[in-house]
Order: structure tokens, then C-alpha cells, then sequence
């Protein structure tokens, strides 16, 4: 493996072990990527509107 990929192979294990993690101990009730997608919007909106960036 080239020395400069081993940081973004760590950082992809990394993230792949986070999404095993969440994806055994569900925080709330399943969202289908629309329903995740239409919240996200929302909250950013919101979020621009009261100024924060």
C-alpha cells in the first residue's frame, strides 16, 4: 500500500466500524434516505435562518 493511501484506509475502517456501530444500535426509528434527506434540509434551513452558519 503507497505510504499517502494508509490515511484515508484508516479513516474508512474508521468510518465503516461508526456506520456497524449505529447501524446495531439504531438512536431513533428508521428513515428512508428521502425522509433523511427532506429533515437535513429543514434543519439547515432553520439553522440559516437564525444566522448561524
Amino acid at each position: 500500500m503507497n505510504p499517502l493511501e494508509k490515511p484515508q484506509h484508516l479513516l474508512d475502517e474508521a468510518d465503516i466500524a461508526e456506520a456497524r456501530t449505529r447501524q446495531a444500535a439504531p438512536s431513533g426509528p428508521a428513515l428512508s434516505h428521502d425522509e433523511f434527506m427532506a429533515r437535513w434540509e429543514a434543519e439547515d434551513l432553520h439553522v440559516h435562518a437564525e444566522g448561524r452558519p
